[in-house]
């Protein structure tokens, strides 16, 4: 999987999309029309686009996910989700691995256990706690 996305941002959102971790169609907010999604190679990232000429409405793929406000590139977030899952996500692993500083890490690790936590309730469709050990 990691050597699929590492250079590929638009890979990695259609992976993303296929799991239910992005949107898999956008409507314009400004004239209503479907978006496309485009890959934007001057600024090496993935973007919603509006298909009407006379609107060109962008935004950002991450827009309205939990990516939204993350600077770093999906393909990134993919490769740290996975590492996250195998545990791997120390400070010292994520500075090294993808270039992340400390704060960004620790937010990042937050926001996954957060989501874990969202999508084990959704999915039981009970409140869910651990039983405690004994």
């Amino acid at each position: 999987m990691c050597a699929r996305f590492a250079n590929d941002e638009m890979a990695a959102v259609q992976f993303m999309h296929g799991r239910g971790l992005m949107h898999d169609r956008r409507i314009c907010p400004r004239c209503g029309r479907y978006m496309v999604l485009r890959s934007r190679e001057d600024r090496d990232d993935v973007r919603w686009r509006c298909g009407r000429k006379e609107c060109r409405k962008e935004l950002s793929a991450k827009t309205g996910t939990w990516f939204q406000g993350c600077e770093q590139p999906i393909r990134t977030m993919l490769l740290f989700i996975r590492a996250w899952v195998e545990k791997w996500t120390t400070l010292a692993f994520c500075r090294g691995s993808f270039d992340m500083n400390d704060m960004t890490a620790v937010r990042l690790n937050a926001a996954m256990k957060r989501v874990v936590e969202e999508w084990l309730l959704k999915k039981s469709g009970a409140c869910w706690w651990p039983r405690p050990y004994g």
